[in-house]
């Protein structure tokens, strides 16, 4: 997650300044939770289920704003 976190600043700053603002700041925060979530997911071993699905139901956003960075990154390349 660490890492993912890294990789992503280092994709942001290479976006368009709007999206960097804008979905770079999404995808930073999403990256951030998911680090967040991996903790709770190893300590709390009661509700354990619980913040597995919270840390999957992230992760499915994270890739989810992966794919719209994605699209962005195309259309601004056919805008060049």
């Amino acid at each position: 997650a660490r890492l993912m976190m890294v990789e992503v600043k280092r994709i942001v700053k290479d976006f368009p300044r709007y999206h960097k603002y804008t979905l770079g700041t999404e995808l930073r925060k999403k990256a951030m939770q998911i680090y967040q979530l991996i903790p709770s997911v190893i300590q709390h071993k009661q509700n354990r289920q619980r913040w597995i699905e919270s840390l999957v139901y992230a992760v499915d956003n994270f890739k989810c704003q992966i794919q719209i960075a994605k699209a962005f990154k195309n259309l601004s390349a056919l805008n060049d």
